[in-house]
């Protein structure tokens, strides 16, 4: 049982042909480490769930580790009435 890696949205791209991958020799590997053996920019990833908490790309990887892998998420328009800091209605400012 090695370190099984689940990538979401555009990471799959990753991934071909696959919904996820068990990395045998991963423990003791960082997860950024591990992203550099798969050829995944680090940052694109701007989540990273082992076992349904949130870590960072630090996490030294322990056998039977479920990695998540959500990437960075943008986007919205002032065309489609959404808030933005630009157009001064951001609640936050």
């Amino acid at each position: 049982m090695g370190v099984k890696i689940i990538p979401i949205g555009l990471l799959k791209r990753y991934f071909p042909n696959q919904d996820s991958m068990t990395l045998e020799n991963a423990e003791g590997k960082t997860i950024a480490e591990a992203l550099k053996g798969l050829n995944i920019p680090p940052e694109l990833v701007s989540i990273v769930l082992v076992n349904g908490r949130q870590e960072s790309k630090g996490y030294v990887l322990k056998k039977g580790d479920r990695v998540k892998l959500v990437p960075l998420v943008g986007g919205g328009s002032q065309r489609l009435g959404l808030c933005s800091r630009e157009a001064g209605n951001h609640p936050f400012g």
